[in-house]
């Protein structure tokens, strides 16, 4: 990020970042307690995932009762999430210091949802995290977990339970052009202040292009 990002000088720098980090892998949980830990191997390119046709495919409700019967397992045998807490607060502390120190203005996603629900309890135990950071930093904050909670699982997810679908990137789309949109009402406000009680023209142009193209995305 110091070398690519930064030195670009931008206005906003979008964080995603460790939303795996949360995931309960049981999978892998059971394979170490056994003392068969998986080794991951060299790759290039895409991972398996990425080229598995049949995880990147819409959810079924296969899938759903899967991912049901995955979470109560979890739950059970008390699966920890990937990353411990402390280590992903002090990790997007880090990355939200840095664009800041840098001039930038992060705005930093938490996890999103996931198909089971020990998963969604530690996003929400991250999200949490972020949230206290972004009110002592001063970062703007998108709750994925919230973004996306209205909507079905099986629409906002793919068949391997914690990859956006395409309705469900639109909706985070949307949210992120919202915060933005906020967040440049408020620094035209203080830099204009003889203006506060009308909307700019480039704010409007801005507001009216991005909600249409968000809710045609979203068929909101």
């Amino acid at each position: 990020m110091a070398a690519k990002v930064l030195p670009l000088h931008p206005d906003y720098v979008v964080v995603q970042f460790g939303s795996l980090d949360a995931f309960a892998w049981l999978k892998e949980y059971v394979r170490q307690r056994l003392g068969r830990p998986r080794k991951a191997p060299a790759r290039k390119g895409l991972a398996p995932a990425a080229s598995n046709r049949s995880l990147i495919r819409a959810a079924s409700l296969a899938r759903l009762l899967r991912w049901r019967a995955k979470g109560r397992i979890a739950s059970w045998i008390r699966v920890p999430p990937r990353t411990s807490r402390p280590v992903y607060r002090e990790s997007i502390a880090a990355i939200a210091s840095a664009i800041i120190a840098g001039g930038g203005r992060p705005i930093v996603l938490t996890p999103f949802l996931s198909g089971d629900r020990c998963s969604n309890q530690f996003g929400a135990q991250f999200a949490a995290d972020v949230e206290d950071l972004g009110r002592e930093l001063g970062f703007a904050v998108l709750n994925g977990q919230q973004a996306l909670r209205p909507y079905p699982a099986r629409k906002v997810l793919l068949a391997d339970g914690f990859h956006l679908s395409e309705f469900g990137h639109a909706v985070i789309a949307k949210e992120l052009f919202r915060i933005i949109l906020e967040s440049e009402k408020h620094r035209l406000a203080a830099e204009r202040p003889a203006q506060t009680s009308t909307e700019s023209p480039e704010i409007s142009r801005l507001s009216k292009r991005g909600v249409e193209g968000a809710c045609k995305a979203t068929a909101c």
